[in-house]
């Protein structure tokens, strides 16, 4: 579904997804693409290409199950490179700092 939304010679496209159009009177479209964060989930990551892997990362969680989450901005994102520069949530689940201790032991 996209919606049209027109102002003297600016037109407005938005759609359902995340990415969205913005149109100047006989001009091409200017492309505004998403921009999703970095996800480390128990040490490995996860970086969604689109909406769709954005929420399913999120919603294959159990939360029950999620010992912390850490939200990483600004300079602090250098260290995960190119792949952090939109953010980075670090998640750590309860089974995962329970293997740790294990082999600590």
């Amino acid at each position: 579904m996209k919606i049209l939304i027109s102002f003297a010679s600016i037109i407005f496209i938005a759609s359902t997804s995340f990415a969205q159009q913005v149109k100047i009177k006989d001009n091409p479209p200017i492309q505004i693409e998403a921009a999703f964060p970095l996800y480390i989930i128990d040490g490995l990551a996860n970086h969604p290409k689109d909406s769709l892997q954005n929420k399913k990362i999120l919603f294959d969680l159990d939360s029950d199950n999620i010992q912390s989450i850490e939200v990483v901005k600004g300079v602090s994102t250098a260290l995960y490179g190119e792949a952090g520069k939109n953010g980075v949530i670090v998640i750590t689940t309860k089974e995962f700092e329970k293997r740790i201790k294990n082999q600590k032991e």
